[in-house]
């Protein structure tokens, strides 16, 4: 009984060891890739030009421009943003904290997938460290815009729908559904393409497994009972307020902005595919499952079947996105794809993991060749992206200190209103700090869906709470 009891107390000091080495190296990998130095652009200065704005504004410019300008938001990260602006001024850490937050609610929620999954703390540290390796999680990561938030809603989705039944109940597993589920409707109008398919995979999963939801009870309890009624409660109300209101059309060359349609192909592939050459991984694929089917037989069909689905349907996702944008004649961009792109890297770590793990019995290591060509691609990947980084902060640094030397007056800096002139400015006045100036606002006023033509004829909640 006493080796019995210091057997448990050891696996209990080796599991909060292996917790602490996984959270150190998210906190480490989050911290390191965040753009502290990042001048802000177009897109994020939507967000850092309501700064000044007073409650009444900004709700108004929410209403106004999510059917226009800002058309296909929710308005939630926004509002966020507005808010830390009133407590933190013009600095663009805390205009982008909410991306960081959900960067870092990310990669713990793959570490929680991967566990639930079956994967020792190895694979678990690795599919951290693939997930860091991605131009996807690095680039979205530092920008004030809901895609980070809409990655990691879908995340923490799929690690709460995939996990198995007897750890559903559990603080961390629940935390996360209630992350992924009711935070994560607030964000983004995707969300609720990922919540159906990380519903409809958790339950193949769960099938898979042998354990199913039998029964009302039982099934209601899966899909997340309360929480997701609150989620959908949420969705449609936020989308009634904002985009669902006016789902416009628009006449674009949907493959003008990411270079035809061949390159369309080539980027998709390689955002969900980025380790190494494209031909390469996936050539490993199929060498790793072929051993593992030599090895164990039909079984390892089996146990491969839900990683392999879990990539196809990150790729799925994203193309399915994409043709939302097509058959509207709107732009297609890679930001479309974040969820679906994380998500295939989890996938391919817990591919190699499932098959490494099956042939982990083997007394011969070049069994397990492909699992470890695959880690060392990881490696290999976040070692690259770390240079890339570094030089990106040297760019970022020039870009800063350009800001910095400019101290003409608020005026001067901001003349014609135009849409560079706003972000030099923008920029101009964060590297400055202080308070988020005024002259933001006026050049918000002239955007469409804030302009009187717009207001005369578009619909508006806000019109009911404020008489002006």
């Amino acid at each position: 009984m006493k080796a019995v009891n210091q057997e448990g107390a050891s696996s209990q000091v080796f599991l909060t060891r292996a917790n602490l080495t996984l959270t150190f190296t998210v906190i480490l990998c989050v911290l390191f890739f965040a753009p502290w130095s990042k001048p802000l652009w177009l897109d994020e200065g939507l967000h850092f030009s309501l700064g000044d704005m007073s409650l009444q504004e900004v709700l108004q410019a929410i209403d106004y421009t999510s059917i226009e300008i800002n058309h296909g938001q929710t308005g939630v990260y926004m509002l966020v943003d507005w808010a830390l602006m009133q407590v933190f001024g013009a600095n663009l850490f805390f205009l982008r904290l909410p991306s960081f937050i959900a960067g870092t609610v990310l990669m713990w929620a793959s570490v929680v997938f991967l566990r639930g999954r079956g994967m020792t703390w190895i694979w678990q540290f690795f599919g951290i460290l693939a997930i860091s390796s991605t131009p996807m999680f690095i680039y979205f990561l530092g920008e004030a815009r809901p895609y980070m938030p809409l990655a990691a809603a879908a995340v923490c989705m799929f690690a709460y729908f995939s996990a198995p039944a007897a750890q559903r109940s559990s603080f961390s597993i629940r935390f996360i559904g209630f992350l992924g589920l009711v935070i994560g409707a607030l964000f983004h109008p995707y969300w609720i393409y990922f919540f159906v398919l990380s519903v409809a995979f958790g339950y193949l999963v769960r099938w898979l497994d042998g354990s199913r939801p039998r029964g009302k009870k039982e099934t209601f309890a899966y899909a997340g009972s309360w929480m997701t009624a609150v989620a959908l409660t949420l969705f449609v109300l936020v989308g009634q307020m904002t985009w669902m209101r006016w789902i416009r059309e628009f006449a674009y060359d949907p493959f003008e902005k990411i270079g035809g349609l061949g390159e369309f192909w080539t980027r998709l592939l390689v955002s969900h595919f980025y380790f190494g050459n494209i031909l390469i991984l996936l050539t490993l694929v199929v060498v790793a499952v072929l051993v593992l089917i030599l090895r164990v037989g039909k079984p390892g069909l089996r146990i491969v079947f839900p990683a392999i689905l879990l990539c196809l349907l990150a790729l799925g996702s994203s193309m399915g996105i994409s043709y939302l944008s097509f058959s509207r004649s709107y732009w297609i961009f890679e930001r479309q794809w974040v969820g679906g792109a994380l998500l295939s890297s989890i996938a391919l770590v817990w591919l190699f993991g499932s098959i490494d793990k099956a042939l982990r019995a083997e007394n011969s290591w070049y069994w397990r060749l492909p699992s470890m060509i695959f880690l060392g691609l990881v490696v290999l990947a976040f070692f690259n992206s770390i240079q890339s980084h570094l030089q990106s902060q040297e760019s970022w640094k020039v870009q800063l200190e350009s800001f910095a030397a400019d101290q003409r007056p608020i005026s001067e800096v901001m003349v014609e209103f135009s849409d560079a002139d706003m972000v030099y400015a923008a920029n101009v006045n964060a590297v400055r700090g202080g308070v988020v100036w005024p002259i933001f606002t006026e050049w918000y006023l002239k955007q469409a869906g804030m302009r009187p033509e717009f207001r005369e004829k578009n619909p508006s909640w806000t019109r009911y709470l404020f008489t002006n």
